[in-house]
């Protein structure tokens, strides 16, 4: 157990378990290939585990930052306070809601639709099997390529959008 660790860098290790962070507030554990879980982290604000093997992700409810990029997630917790999440390359279906996120790659997954994002500025969420997209009332830069789009929503903010190869 690492009782006070506020801070903890352990990326690119041969790690498969780690300690016990009750009060950790930045973890970074990327390029573990042997690391499939995480203790409870109920203090995290940002969290970086992409490229694990990681196949569960504990309860984060004060994370703010948020990139389990290229793991083997097939469904995230609830993030009611993420700004920023990168979730691609993997076996999502869905996602629940993301009420303040601002920015969000879900690109190369399995999603059919998105939730609701109010908030979000940037999206990627590219080469999935999207049907439909939500209302993005402040989104400025969306990729949306490779999906099953007919029609896109209004778009009042964008200055960038790449649609193509929708079928």
């Amino acid at each position: 157990e690492l009782p006070n660790c506020k801070k903890l860098d352990c990326s690119n290790t041969q790690l498969t378990k780690l300690p016990k962070l009750p009060n950790c507030i930045h973890l970074m554990c990327a390029y573990n290939e042997k690391l499939t879980r995480l203790p409870k982290l109920p203090k995290c604000e940002e969290l970086n585990c992409s490229n694990t093997e990681l196949t569960h992700l504990p309860e984060l409810p004060n994370c703010k930052k948020l990139d389990c990029s290229n793991t083997q997630l097939t469904e995230l917790p609830k993030l009611p306070n993420c700004k920023k999440l990168d979730c691609s390359i993997n076996q999502l279906t869905e996602l629940l809601e993301l009420p303040k996120c601002e920015e969000l790659n879900c690109s190369e997954n399995r999603l059919v639709n998105l939730p609701e994002l109010p908030k979000c500025e940037k999206l990627n969420c590219s080469d999935n099997q999207l049907t439909e997209l939500p209302e993005l009332p402040n989104c400025e830069t969306l990729n949306c390529f490779n999906n099953k789009l007919t029609k896109l929503p209004e778009l009042p903010k964008c200055k960038i959008v790449d649609c193509s190869d929708n079928q």
